[in-house]
């Protein structure tokens, strides 16, 4: 039963389009049932469809950043940055903004 409810709140997620929560709920279905085959496909989709969203939310978080930067608000700029390097270690461009900040 828990599985079920878990999965039904992992395809709601799906649908709003918040992936990790969506993952987290999947991955607790799994939990209660690990041979549901409908919560393992739905689980393979959204780790897919989340890890090529990935890059573009990070780059948004940075430009968000550098907006905040541009305007003084550091402690913003700060918070955003390191949402988009937590998103994609890989974002060279939030990574020099950081080191901007000195951190």
């Amino acid at each position: 039963r828990l599985s079920g409810q878990y999965l039904q709140q992992g395809q709601e997620y799906v649908r709003k389009g918040q992936w990790e929560d969506a993952i987290k709920n999947l991955k607790m279905a799994l939990d209660y049932k690990p041979s549901s085959k409908e919560a393992k496909s739905t689980l393979e989709d959204v780790k897919r469809r989340w890890d090529l969203q990935r890059k573009v939310v990070s780059q948004n978080l940075y430009k968000e950043g550098l907006e905040a930067f541009l305007n003084g608000d550091k402690k913003k700029a700060k918070g955003s940055w390191q949402k988009a390097i937590d998103l994609d270690p890989e974002n060279e461009e939030a990574k020099r903004g950081m080191s901007r900040l000195g951190n």
